[in-house]
């Protein structure tokens, strides 16, 4: 990963991040490119391979039909945008597997932390398996808004007619992976995460917590977790 990337990284760590929003978060250094190819070290050195310490191997712990994928930024995913519709799933009986670009312990803008169940690579060969992809925003989640195998997970995901859904910044990643084209859609928006950058890839943005069209779910920000965890379940069922 180049040296800006990783210098981004470590200043969104920085960056302070409210409960009630995303308005901390600013543009990358350097773009807000993400890596062109999987890492297999996470920024502490953690090893990364598919069968190290805090990811699964492909293949074990295969995930079912009620099994939902939660996507976080290894550093500054936000805290309750993660544990809300976490714990709303799981009490509803799906399992939740966790899932990053790095291996072993993600960490929160709010300082939480979330063990890393599958690395991003190995999720998406098996997409089929999900009920839904969600992916979490925060300042963090920036690093996958160019993020090829962001884009894939979720343009296999809603080509198969799974649930997918994002919050707060992280709907930017699905309208640049194109799932957004010709689809009502909300976000975080201030600064330069506009509402013009939506429409740009071709969604009709909705000024609203919760927006839902067909099996898309966006929502704009940590206060509508509830909502946007409530919303998801009701399609699952």
């Amino acid at each position: 990963m180049r040296r800006t990337t990783w210098t981004a990284l470590l200043l969104i760590a920085l960056i302070p991040v409210s409960s009630a929003g995303c308005d901390k978060a600013r543009r990358l250094i350097g773009g807000e490119g993400a890596a062109e190819e999987p890492r297999k070290e996470a920024p502490s050195g953690e090893p990364g391979q598919s069968g190290g310490e805090g990811a699964k191997a492909e293949g074990e712990g295969a995930p079912g039909p009620k099994t939902v994928a939660m996507v976080v930024a290894f550093e500054g995913y936000q805290d309750k945008e993660f544990e809300v519709p976490k714990g709303r799933f799981e009490e509803a009986g799906f399992v939740v597997e966790t899932v990053s670009y790095f291996a072993g312990s993600a960490t929160g803008s709010l300082g939480g932390r979330a063990k890393v169940d599958l690395l991003l690579e190995d999720a998406v060969k098996k997409v089929d398996q999900y009920a839904a992809v969600v992916f979490v925003g925060g300042p963090g989640s920036v690093f996958y808004h160019k993020e090829k195998l962001a884009h894939k997970f979720a343009q296999e995901a809603a080509a198969k007619g799974k649930v997918v859904a994002a919050i707060c910044l992280a709907p930017f990643t699905l309208a640049n992976a194109g799932v957004l084209k010709g689809v009502k859609a909300t976000a975080w928006t201030g600064g330069e995460f506009t509402s013009d950058r939506l429409a740009a890839e071709g969604a009709y943005f909705r000024d609203e917590p919760v927006v839902v069209e067909n099996r898309i779910v966006t929502a704009n920000g940590p206060a509508a977790a509830e909502e946007f965890a409530r919303t998801i379940i009701q399609l699952l069922k």
